[in-house]
């Protein structure tokens, strides 16, 4: 009987002891997923907030200059997107800041041209440009940006040659191609500038603006029939395309007039 009892006794010893050490193992497993569930929480508010960043350019590059103030990297994209968001002073002070940190940094000065040019400030304009030609002679982006100044100032050789060596650097840059047509186009070298108009169409088919060039080039040639179809391609692609619009219907008024004849 007293042995009975003893056995009874440690067994439910045996079962008290697996309670506590099942509770105790179950107790480390729960605090174990709590601290897991709390990492993906933290991973997923910091994921959400870099994504939220990046939805936002000027966030986006604010976030790179903090992480890299000495880099003018971060500093050369905000400087574009407030151009773009013609926030043009902003675009300047920051352009200045990044020549500060890297004064041979030829995307940085041929950027400041651009909004040079924009504002008329045309001696600043070359002379960015210029420099950034200095830094990194083969840039094709300043020749381009350098043969327009000279085009609208009417130095109309220099300008081609700007735009032929950007082109011989870069046969794909298509405002040159589209740029240097225009020049052409206005020498009466109609051909040629049929030629690098269609050289920028191969480039980028889907622009309105260069189907529209073309037109009035063939136009100008009297190949009606060529130029309505530019006419009528720039205006599928943009249907607010008002000159588009205008030259077809202008097209359309001489030929009833013909008619009349």
């Amino acid at each position: 009987m007293d042995f009975q009892v003893k056995k009874t006794n440690k067994k439910k010893e045996r079962l008290f002891r697996y309670n506590a050490n099942s509770i105790k193992f179950s107790l480390k497993n729960f605090k174990l997923l709590i601290f897991i569930f709390l990492i993906v929480v933290l991973f997923l508010l910091s994921t959400h907030k870099r994504n939220s960043s990046w939805t936002d350019p000027a966030t986006l590059w604010k976030d790179v200059i903090k992480k890299g103030p000495k880099k003018a990297r971060g500093y050369n994209n905000l400087g574009g997107f407030y151009y773009k968001q013609d926030k043009i002073d902003e675009a300047v002070q920051i352009y200045i800041i990044a020549l500060k940190l890297e004064p041979n940094n030829a995307l940085t000065h041929n950027n400041l041209g651009t909004i040079y040019h924009a504002r008329r400030q045309i001696d600043r304009a070359i002379n960015s440009y210029i420099t950034a030609l200095t830094v990194k002679p083969d840039y094709e982006k300043p020749y381009n940006n350098l043969g327009k100044v000279y085009a609208e100032l009417g130095r109309i050789d220099e300008a081609i040659t700007q735009f032929r060596i950007a082109l011989k650097i870069n046969p794909e840059l298509i405002e040159a191609h589209n740029n240097l047509a225009n020049v052409y186009a206005t020498q009466g070298r109609l051909d040629e500038a049929i030629s690098e108009y269609m050289a920028a169409l191969r480039l980028t088919p889907d622009a309105p603006e260069i189907h529209y060039n073309l037109g009035t080039t063939y136009q100008t040639k009297g190949l009606k029939d060529k130029a309505r179809k530019e006419y009528e391609l720039a205006l599928k692609l943009k249907p607010d395309f008002t000159l588009a619009r205008q030259a077809i219907e202008s097209l359309d008024r001489d030929f009833q007039g013909f008619r009349l004849r």
